[in-house]
């Protein structure tokens, strides 16, 4: 039987082939295109519909262009026009570790074939010429990152040298991004590499290089054979996606790939209406993604797969598509209103005071559209900043205005913000919010934040980008970060990295006999299915304190079933907080209560249940330990972990680990306290 199947398979494979190859054929015979659309429209014309406002360059000239301070805007020729995001300092983390070692090789940077189809981390090259559909990632243990060379095609590099042409008037940059287009279209040819199995990265490289096209389209670089291969090439792609969707109406594996693929569908058929199928594609893709946004967010607005990263990340795609509508003046539906009003109000509640959003989940610094240029790089994709700011005009939000002019360029860019009105004022202090749908409680009080999980792992069950983090918390405490999420690190290009930050000793919680919270297969990096269910006790939220407390049953399935509760009380002034685990059970177990720190705390242990973390400002953190039974041993030390800051990245950190063991019942109180701040005890 299971010969046969791989038969079948193989056959199949075979025969997707050959009928790819007839319809390549079949759409360069009929040249893809309504024959009058080069009647209707001269060579020097712009083919699409504006991206950019027609007033946005009277809104260049207000730019505060330090923000591109990293970017050589005389020249970018002198840099490898294909990691241009790295060299202005605004990238990916793979990316910029990839710039990093090929520049330590003292391989020369060329445009060539291998660039494009090349892992530069791992070194591994993936063959031009086989079909995409024979083409995997790495399996089990990993290897090499299939995301890398998906990452360069997807043609941010490509906006950012049109930005570059609009703020500068430098043809140059204008022609990099050209020659860029030619380059990949020449070693990209459709059904074949890489560049063309992810869907999703079929989509995002569309709308990316229809705002590259509009920003540059006046420079008066394209030709006639440019015009029509890059014609030629967005037919290809929504024929591509149209042909080949990551899920459907009734899949229940239908998640944010989807979304990207109905997004890539609509952006083609607004800004390309001549092309032949433009209209099939929005007949289709737009109801579809209305439907979609509502099944894949709950009613409490968060994204389904239990990761604030791509919360965000969806949030994006489906806010631009709007705005994009709204220009086409297509309604959208209110309901779909109501809900991404609800998703941004979200990202505002999960800010941390710095800006930036918790790692609470699966991240993969993703994004549609990379517009604004920030000093520090991480923030293109963890900062919600520029999405609020682009909400707040379009649902009449002043409270989401941005407080930084970097938060502003998004909606610059867009039309959306003349840049004419002073920044926001400072916002006054938010309070907290429950989203007990989606599992996450946010503390608030001065400057101080606390955000618990205790949500499932998203995708109804399923798991896949949510990670064993039940009851796990971040701090985020007097204008530093105490306690947080280690990250995500890599997803098929280092399974051991992978399966070790989504296990449950890399989350803020107590793991009982070493067992995983949700057991997962560890050759299987996207089911993480849950194991056990979690009740609330109480969530209650004031202006001087905020307390929590729930249970969960996941070490029911242990020979002797352990209960485990976790009560979390903070009192905002003087700020302390209060972790309360308890465990029901009948016989013997050990424990383990881990927590993560960032990256330059000291740590030093003042005592068996005592510890200060030190931090660069001079603030300092107590932690105290105290277990409220008869135990037979108890040790608190510092273990090895990693941290992902970014993804494909990873440092070597400590840990805390707080170990004992107990028969029956057994308590812990976990005390957490700051000094040398003004206010402290």
């Amino acid at each position: 039987m299971h010969i046969c199947s791989r038969s079948l398979s193989f056959v199949r494979q075979y025969w997707n082939y050959a009928l790819t190859r007839w319809k390549v054929a079949r759409l360069r015979l009929s040249n893809l295109l309504a024959d009058d659309i080069f009647l209707q429209m001269g060579l020097g014309e712009n083919v699409m519909q504006k991206v950019c406002s027609p007033s946005l360059l009277q809104f260049l000239e207000k730019l505060n262009l330090s923000v591109f301070k990293g970017v050589n805007l005389q020249g970018a020729s002198s840099a490898n026009p294909l990691l241009l995001e790295n060299n202005e300092g605004h990238s990916h983390g793979v990316l910029h570790g990839a710039t990093k070692r090929k520049h330590s090789s003292g391989k020369k940077d060329s445009l060539s074939i291998k660039a494009w189809h090349y892992d530069f981390v791992h070194e591994h090259v993936f063959n031009p010429h086989r079909f995409s559909a024979f083409i995997h990632p790495a399996s089990y243990p990993g290897g090499y990152d299939i995301k890398v060379p998906w990452e360069l095609s997807r043609g941010h590099q490509l906006v950012r040298l049109g930005q570059l042409y609009r703020i500068s008037g430098n043809k140059e940059h204008a022609l990099q991004a050209v020659l860029l287009m030619k380059d990949w279209i020449h070693h990209n040819p459709y059904g074949f590499g890489v560049n063309w199995v992810s869907t999703m990265d079929v989509a995002i490289r569309a709308v990316n290089w229809l705002v590259a096209y509009d920003l540059i389209h006046d420079s008066r670089l394209i030709d006639e054979q440019f015009y029509r291969e890059f014609l030629k090439m967005m037919q290809f792609h929504g024929w591509h996606i149209r042909h080949h969707l990551e899920g459907g109406p009734h899949n229940p594996a239908s998640n944010n790939h989807y979304i990207a693929n109905l997004i890539g569908l609509i952006w083609l058929g607004m800004k390309l209406p001549g092309l032949r199928y433009s209209k099939s594609w929005l007949d289709f893709a737009l109801p579809e993604l209305w439907r979609e946004v509502l099944r894949q967010t709950g009613t409490d607005g968060v994204d389904f797969e239990a990761s604030i990263p791509y919360h965000r990340f969806v949030t994006e795609m489906v806010l631009l598509t709007i705005w994009l509508c709204r220009n086409h003046e297509l309604n959208v539906p209110q309901r779909v209103m109501d809900r991404v009003e609800k998703m941004l109000s979200f990202l505002h509640a999960a800010r941390r005071p710095d800006g930036y959003l918790p790692l609470l989940g699966d991240h993969d610094d993703g994004c549609l559209l990379r517009l604004a240029a920030y000093q520090e790089p991480q923030r293109a994709c963890r900062d919600p900043e520029g999405l609020l700011h682009i909400g707040s005009f379009l649902f009449d939000r002043p409270e989401w205005r941005s407080r930084s002019e970097e938060g502003r360029l998004d909606a610059c860019w867009l039309g959306l913000d003349p840049m004419d009105e002073p920044l926001a004022h400072q916002a006054g202090v938010q309070s907290g919010a429950s989203y007990p749908e989606a599992g996450f409680y946010i503390m608030r009080g001065d400057d101080h934040f606390i955000l618990i999980d205790a949500g499932s792992n998203g995708r109804n069950g399923i798991g896949g980008h949510g990670h064993n983090d039940l009851f796990s918390f971040e701090l985020f405490a007097s204008g530093q970060e105490w306690i947080i999420d280690p990250g995500c690190g890599s997803y098929t290009g280092n399974y051991e990295v992978r399966n070790r930050l989504r296990s449950s000793r890399s989350h803020n919680l107590v793991v009982v006999d070493g067992e995983e919270l949700h057991p997962f297969d560890e050759t299987n990096l996207w089911r993480l299915p849950d194991a056990g269910s979690v009740t609330l006790h109480s969530w209650e939220h004031g202006a001087s304190m905020a307390h929590f407390e729930a249970e969960h049953d996941c070490y029911h399935r242990l020979k002797d079933p352990v209960t485990s509760r976790r009560s979390i009380r903070c009192d905002f002034s003087p700020f302390t907080l209060f972790v309360e685990d308890s465990f029901e059970s009948k016989g013997p177990h050990s424990y383990t209560s881990y927590l993560h720190i960032p990256e330059g705390l000291e740590c030093s242990l003042d005592s068996p249940r005592r510890l200060r973390l030190q931090a660069s400002t001079g603030l300092e953190m107590r932690i105290d330990f105290d277990v409220e039974s008869e135990i037979e041993a108890a040790s608190l030390r510092l273990e090895e972990g990693i941290l992902s800051p970014a993804y494909g990245v990873w440092l070597d950190v400590p840990v805390i680990a707080f170990h004992w063991k107990a028969t029956g019942c057994t308590f812990l109180k976990t005390s957490f306290s700051i000094t040398n701040f003004k206010g402290s005890n």
